[in-house]
Order: structure tokens, then C-alpha cells, then sequence
């Protein structure tokens, strides 16, 4: 995938590829083949010139997303999402439960990756949290 999507987009990817590639590949080496599989365009092009100019730059999963970090994201996402997270609320005209569920997930899964100092990081109490208090109020009391 092209890693200029959203902010958030880089982290979406290494949450997404740092799951499957360990259930598929044997060792870091195979985990970063298949990682760099799913890249396109500029993340793809660059990462494939880094590696050809020195292989020991690469050698596992963590080592390619740090690269990317460096290269694509001017500053961490975490601050950002953190305050998205705090503010928000099902949209019920967009989403359900589960996708506003989905979408804390995902913006926990960015606050926690950040390595921002300011940036506090999100827990499953905080999730659930979050979940009851950003339902409409009359989904809220059913629960």
C-alpha cells in the first residue's frame, strides 16, 4: 500500500503486516520480504534502493518501520491520535458499534506505538471507557 494516505496510514500498515508476516514467515529475513510485498509506489521504491545499497540495514520488521518513519512521517501521529481519541463519538449515521469500536482500536494502536513523551499511552479500561461514553445516549443506556 501507498503510506500517504493519512496520518495514521504508516502504523495502520505495521499493525496489519506485523501480524500476518509472523504467522507466515520462519525467520526476520522472510518477515521483511513479505512486508516489503505490500508496499507500493515511493515507500516501495526507496525501501528497495536502501536495501540493495546495504542489506544489513534491514534485518527484521521493527528496522523497515523505523525506516519508513523516518522517511515518510514528519512528526509522531500519537499526539493526534490521542486527541481523537479523546474526543470521540459514534458517528451513527456513518458507523455502528462495531466500527466505532474498530476505529478506538485502531487510534489506541497509534497512541500506543508513539514514541512522543507527552503522548500517554491507552488501555483496555480506557477503550471500554471511551466506548460507553461515545455511544448516543440511547444506545448508551441499553448497554
Amino acid at each position: 500500500a501507498e503510506l500517504t494516505h493519512d496520518p495514521y496510514s504508516l502504523t495502520h500498515w505495521y499493525r496489519e503486516v506485523s501480524c500476518w508476516v509472523q504467522g507466515y514467515a520462519l525467520n526476520d529475513t522472510q518477515q521483511v520480504v513479505l512486508a516489503l510485498q505490500t508496499l507500493s509506489g515511493t515507500a516501495r521504491i526507496m525501501m528497495d534502493n536502501i536495501i540493495m545499497g546495504d542489506k544489513n540495514r534491514v534485518t527484521h520488521l521493527p528496522a523497515l518501520y523505523d525506516l519508513l518513519k523516518e522517511t515518510f512521517q514528519r512528526r509522531d501521529p500519537g499526539p493526534d491520535a490521542w486527541k481523537e481519541f479523546q474526543r470521540a463519538r459514534m458517528h451513527p449515521i456513518k458507523e455502528d458499534v462495531v466500527k466505532f469500536l474498530n476505529r478506538l482500536l485502531l487510534l489506541s494502536f497509534v497512541v500506543n506505538m508513539s514514541t512522543d513523551p507527552t503522548c500517554m499511552k491507552i488501555s483496555e479500561c480506557d477503550i471500554a471507557t471511551k466506548l460507553r461514553v461515545g455511544l448516543p445516549y440511547s444506545m448508551s443506556n441499553k448497554i
